[in-house]
């Protein structure tokens, strides 16, 4: 059962999605929500080589950048913590400064789940640039929903990107486990050389979503190409409002989690998605 929920605030646009994400769990029991708004002033203002003369030029345009980022942030952590307080959820927010990627290896162990927004443009978040990014979700020993900004899928069908490794399998499991599959249609994608073998691969999850009370429909699919290609090409055609995928395992969600695969998941995706190692 969810019980604490981390919510990253970055001050950009994806933070208006978290909002939303945190309204879907209204009707899950008593679930403490708490914000972290990060002033990551080290990424905010980039080192970058200046033209003799105009280091004072620099300076300025970074104290502007700063104080516009802790005014957004400022605003979005004040709307977050009304918006969950009409919702009758539990909310508060903690302002920071400092390196988001060190403060949050400090607080992900004491909460059940945590969610951040996708940056509108480019592969990372507001915080977190795409190398950066993928560290965070090899590191992370809680699983870590990335909400995209301008969500093109927001249905209640959760698509489980399912290839049958540890990895996709407590992934799977930990989502049905904290409730978030409660409500939604489940739809398991797997990908195998042959439909034989992605069909028992794909009964599996279907099996394992019955026993917790989801009954789910399999959708096997045989390619002897690469693999993450026809991945997207049924989300687009499914279009779930959630992906449900593995973390660093073997197989395809080793490439996904280890490569650009899963930068272009991240990107390209149109629905919120979930990840645990």
């Amino acid at each position: 059962m969810l019980k604490r929920v981390l919510v990253v605030l970055q001050g950009s646009d994806g933070d208006r999605v978290l909002k939303r994400m945190v309204a879907a769990l209204a009707g899950k029991g008593k679930v403490q929500v708490e914000g972290l708004a990060i002033l990551d002033e080290g990424a905010l203002c980039r080192r970058s080589a200046v033209p003799m003369g105009a280091l004072h030029y620099k300076r300025a345009a970074d104290e502007r950048r700063i104080s516009a980022a802790h005014e957004r942030l400022t605003s979005n952590a004040k709307d977050f913590v009304e918006a969950c307080r009409r919702l009758g959820i539990e909310a508060s927010v903690h302002e920071v400064r400092g390196s988001a990627r060190r403060i949050l290896a400090k607080q992900w162990h004491d909460y059940d789940l945590v969610m951040l927004g996708r940056e509108k443009e480019g592969t990372g978040t507001a915080l977190f640039p795409a190398r950066h990014l993928m560290k965070l979700l090899r590191d992370c020993p809680r699983p870590i929903v990335v909400a995209t900004d301008t969500p093109a899928h927001d249905g209640e069908s959760v698509a489980i990107a399912y290839d049958g490794s540890p990895q996709a399998d407590r992934s799977l499991h930990l989502f049905l486990l904290l409730g978030l599959a409660d409500g939604r249609r489940l739809e398991v994608v797997t990908i195998h050389r042959d439909r034989e073998s992605a069909a028992a691969v794909a009964d599996q999850a279907v099996r394992l979503c019955a026993a917790h009370g989801h009954p789910a429909l399999a959708y096997p699919v045989a390619t002897g190409s690469q693999r993450l290609p026809v991945l997207m090409a049924q989300l687009d055609r499914l279009k779930p409002g959630f992906v449900v995928a593995g973390g660093a395992g073997s197989g395809l969600w080793r490439r996904l989690a280890y490569g650009s695969p899963t930068t272009r998941l991240i990107k390209r995706s149109q629905s919120t998605v979930f990840l645990h190692n």
